[in-house]
Parts: structure tokens; C-alpha cells; sequence
């Protein structure tokens, strides 16, 4: 049900949060809700707090999508910090074998 004094982008942010907090991702609805631009939701508020919540939902919900988090809430951040040393080992070996610094990639 959509507040008359929110605008669309805001009643659709909400409700991708509200989503995105479940216990379990329901994956079905937040599909549903990205006809409406989730890329676009980070840009829907003023406040600097509510962009980056978004940010970090979206970010995990691509980790579901592409199966490398599961859609338990309580297992995510578990399965999130493993992928990251994952990660860091990947980038540390190929820097290894190209001759470079990690640094040296973002530069």
C-alpha cells in the first residue's frame, strides 16, 4: 500500500528492504520488484545512510542470485566473509604470477 506522500521509487525502496531483511530471501518477489529499476534505488533518498543500505542489499542480492551467498539472512554473513578470503587469496596468487602488488591493480 503506497503512502500518498511517497513517491513510487520510494514505496518500491522500501519494500526491496523490507525484502532484503527477511529471515529468507524470497527471490520471486525481489525479481518482481526489479521491473521497477533497482539499479535506481540507491538515488531514491536524500539521506547518505539509506543509499548505502541499498548499496549493501543490492550487492547481496546479486551474491544470491549468482549462488555464491545463500538466501538465509543468518547464513549470509558467514558465506560473505568466507568469499572474501577466497577472494583475497585469488587476487593475491594471480598478482603473484602477473608480477604486481595488489595496489597495483586499482591504480
Amino acid at each position: 500500500e503506497m503512502d500518498m506522500g511517497q513517491r513510487p521509487e520510494e514505496v518500491v525502496a522500501e519494500r526491496f528492504i523490507q525484502e532484503m531483511n527477511a529471515s529468507t530471501l524470497d527471490v520471486d518477489a525481489v525479481v518482481s520488484l526489479a521491473r521497477y529499476g533497482l539499479p535506481e534505488l540507491g538515488s531514491v533518498w536524500d539521506l547518505e545512510a539509506r543509499r548505502a543500505e541499498v548499496h549493501a542489499l543490492r550487492s547481496q542480492l546479486w551474491g544470491v542470485l549468482l549462488g555464491v551467498l545463500p538466501a538465509e539472512a543468518t547464513r549470509r554473513e558467514g558465506a560473505r566473509a568466507e568469499w572474501k578470503v577466497v577472494h583475497e587469496r585469488a587476487v593475491i596468487a594471480l598478482c603473484k604470477e602477473a608480477e604486481h602488488d595488489p595496489w597495483e591493480l586499482f591504480d
